[in-house]
């Protein structure tokens, strides 16, 4: 039995039918070498084999056996416990694309999920495998729970699926739970009486915690004060645009590319990180996008940036969310690309430094005390509010970068082609952009809700256009960072 953690807590709560929490991977794949040569139903990959392969990993997988148990009155945060029921061909899907644009089928289906919750009665995660792709190619579509854990966990999940280098008794995976042990599951007072046991110690570290958040409090504002920098703030809310007023459950969906080769020429003649071209290729697509359609703020659009708070020696996790955020101003506001990314290398600089002084992990503790029975009725009054449409969201878009395999993986004879993990657009924000980066390719996924942004298929155009832009800036000299 595992307590979920504040964070993972509080995806768990947020996950409503107006807004689902379901994060999705896709893969693609295809038989190589020799075994291209067979015949093409002996090709493809099937249900049964697919059920065989993650039930023989499951010792791997940890995650994917648990089922949410709640705490009576909401004295604490639900637990994980083993499903004893758990049978892996039941969340095992299949999906035969017929059109005449099996990429767009299967971003719809995607986008179909996307506008779903997840059952919350066993494991919290179902895979589709996804046939009639060109030249044989298939999909799997995972859909797992954000409070099961965030991209990190992800990737390694995926992995130790995916690839035969990993073996079942050859990858450690940290503080896994007996799987036994694990079944058991106490009852209505034992839990209650675990509940306010685990809270009774939480709340006497409190002390110590409000100490240390009071000191990086102080020594962020110090370090605003000498950069003379103001930081957009979670508690200040955003005047009204089409992307940060979309409640809606419905999702559209993009899955493409951009060019790796671009991003390394701009960042290597320019001097400016990765990441900077990355958000300022993101930032000139959206506002390409909305200029054309009338719709383009005269303020910057505001940005939201996930960061991982694992330390580096951390063996491989599979499950649990540690993640803060960061706010930055994007400069759509310029229509100068060169001003763009100049803007967007100092805010994102400035707004880093302020996170770390301020502590990573200054969030994630805070939120170990968002206790169910106080904060689920705030949510359900944030909830009302959102049906009134009164809400504004803290940002008008989610950008997330995230380091995946440097090769690709492979198994039973198929080799992986590509990997796009697409995050859920949260708090009213509509649109969440999603990079991974995969044995040299470097993987585009858009999710948006349609009354913010409907054509996210043209946006990821818009987003290719303003890289193309900044490199023909770089290769005439006019890009470059300063320090």
């Amino acid at each position: 039995m595992i307590r979920l953690s504040g964070t993972d807590a509080g995806f768990y709560y947020t996950d409503n039918p107006s807004q689902p929490s379901t994060p999705i991977f896709v893969v693609t794949f295809s038989k190589q070498g020799e075994l291209a040569q067979q015949e093409p139903s002996d090709r493809l990959l099937t249900t049964e084999v697919l059920s065989e392969r993650i039930g023989e990993r499951l010792a791997l997988l940890p995650a994917y056996t648990w089922k949410l148990h709640r705490i009576p009155l909401g004295l604490n945060h639900p637990v994980w416990v083993v499903d004893p029921k758990l049978a892996v061909e039941d969340h095992v899907l299949h999906l035969k694309l017929v059109s005449n644009d099996p990429y767009g089928e299967l971003e719809g289906y995607v986008a179909l999920l996307a506008s779903r919750r997840i059952p919350t009665g066993g494991p919290l995660w179902s895979v589709t495998l996804v046939d009639g792709l060109p030249d044989l190619r298939q999909a799997l579509v995972f859909c797992v729970h954000h409070s099961l854990g965030d991209a990190v966990a992800a990737v390694t999940s995926l992995r130790n699926i995916l690839d035969d280098v990993v073996q079942p008794d050859s990858r450690p995976l940290g503080d896994a739970p007996e799987t036994d042990a694990g079944s058991v599951v106490p009852g209505g007072f034992a839990l209650a009486i675990c509940g306010l046991r685990d809270q009774y110690r939480a709340w006497r570290k409190a002390p110590g915690v409000l100490r240390s958040v009071l000191r990086s409090a102080r020594e962020a504002k110090v370090l605003r004060d000498e950069m003379a920098y103001r930081s957009p703030t979670i508690a200040r809310r955003l005047d009204a645009c089409v992307l940060n007023r979309s409640y809606g459950p419905q999702r559209a969906v993009s899955l493409s590319e951009l060019d790796m080769e671009m991003v390394q020429k701009v960042r290597n003649l320019s001097g400016y990180s990765t990441t900077d071209v990355l958000n300022a290729a993101i930032a000139g697509g959206l506002r390409k996008y909305l200029e054309s359609r009338g719709e383009l703020p005269s303020r910057s659009l505001i940005a939201a940036i996930p960061v991982a708070v694992d330390p580096n020696d951390k063996a491989p996790r599979q499950w649990g969310n540690h993640v803060t955020q960061y706010l930055v101003r994007i400069a759509t506001d310029s229509a100068s690309a060169a001003e763009r990314i100049e803007r967007i290398s100092y805010e994102s600089k400035c707004a880093r430094m302020h996170l770390e002084a301020q502590g990573m992990a200054t969030g994630p503790e805070l939120m170990e005390y968002a206790y169910p029975f106080v904060l689920l009725p705030a949510l359900e009054i944030f909830r009302f509010k959102n049906r009134l449409r009164k809400n504004k969201a803290m940002a008008d878009v989610i950008i997330s970068n995230i380091p995946g395999p440097p090769e690709n993986w492979s198994f039973d004879g198929y080799e992986v082609e590509g990997i796009h993990i697409s995050g859920p657009p949260v708090d009213g924000i509509g649109v969440n952009v999603t990079l991974l980066t995969n044995a040299g390719r470097l993987a585009l996924a858009i999710r948006t809700n349609p009354e913010a942004l409907h054509e996210p298929r043209q946006l990821a155009d818009d987003m290719r256009s303003a890289l193309g832009e900044l490199l023909e800036l770089a290769l005439g000299g006019e890009l470059s960072s300063r320090p």
